[in-house]
């Protein structure tokens, strides 16, 4: 039994590629549409997202409308008779790419039907993500910014108590099923209300010194952010980040890194591990070495890396 139960390394040479993933014994391939059948020759697969909605920044793509916003406003017709769920919320505001107001009551009531939607179009799904889009336009109303006073200043605090709320009220019917949900940007701090049993945090922590260990002391900060969300939260994932963004192909001083780091989340609390490295086309730097590293240090975390 290894000891993370989620190890996924998104590279390009790893995309449509399931037998290479079985090859490095990762349970999730992350492949693009149309994605490949993965049956029981491929390991079954777990834990497997139910996609629609995606397994990452999909306010949106729960909602009715809201598939393929990609950079843009929310879902127009919702936009029209829910405005009071998105943010902002000025007139003019219609084609910008923001939040939701997870605080609303009626829109936790929606989320709730539709995320049972989903499960019940997808059986085999025992994860959906529920998580905020890739902005940093939060919800600025007053009930919101009254919730994160109350959690103590952390802006998570709105949408972990909506998160939680869809959680409550899918565990009967879906007892097998997690929410996912992203702490990332704002919302990196956990707040002091508890995630459930049944979600499941990914952290992604974007501001790390990735030239440097995480257990070194530039890293301090991301140290503390997962032993906190570790008191949190029963189920932790990381979203580790093992490309240089700005360009790929150039140099990305993490090689001496890579393995520690893996080591270091597995034995600091965190279950599951998704590395996002240079998925965009060939010619990484070090790629197909730096994903084969991490992919064989996730299901051995002792390796000498």
């Amino acid at each position: 039994v290894p000891r993370l139960e989620y190890r996924q390394t998104y590279g390009y040479q790893m995309i449509d590629a399931p037998d290479f993933n079985v090859h490095l014994r990762l349970n999730k391939g992350h492949f693009n549409d149309p994605a490949p059948e993965l049956d029981e020759a491929h390991g079954g697969v777990y834990p497997v997202y139910a996609s629609p909605p995606g397994d990452a920044h999909t306010s949106y793509a729960l909602l009715p409308g809201g598939a393929g916003r990609g950079l843009q406003g929310p879902p127009p017709e919702l936009w029209a008779s829910h405005r009071d769920w998105f943010w902002p919320q000025a007139d003019n505001a219609s084609d910008i790419y923001g939040q939701l107001c997870w605080s609303n009551r009626s829109l936790q009531m929606f989320l709730v039907s539709r995320v049972k939607g989903f499960l019940k179009a997808q059986p085999k799904a025992s994860l959906i993500s529920v998580s905020q889009n890739d902005n940093g336009q939060m919800c600025q109303t007053a009930a919101e910014l009254a919730i994160v006073r109350e959690e103590g200043g952390a802006r998570m605090g709105p949408m972990l108590r909506a998160v939680n709320f869809i959680a409550d009220a899918i565990k009967d019917e879906y007892p097998d099923v997690a929410i996912a949900t992203l702490a990332y940007g704002e919302t990196s701090s956990p707040p002091i209300t508890a995630a459930r049993p049944n979600v499941m945090i990914q952290l992604a922590p974007i501001s790390a010194d990735y030239g440097r260990p995480l257990s070194s002391p530039s890293n301090k900060p991301i140290r503390d952010q997962i032993a906190a969300w570790g008191r949190k939260s029963s189920r932790l994932f990381v979203w580790n980040y093992v490309g240089g963004f700005e360009c790929f192909l150039l140099p990305f001083p993490n090689y001496y890194s890579l393995a520690r780091d893996i080591q270091f989340l597995a034995q600091n609390g965190v279950t599951g591990i998704f590395n996002e490295a240079s998925y965009v086309g060939p010619g990484g730097d070090f790629a197909e070495h730096n994903d084969f590293v991490v992919s064989k240090m996730m299901w051995e975390p002792a390796l000498n890396g």
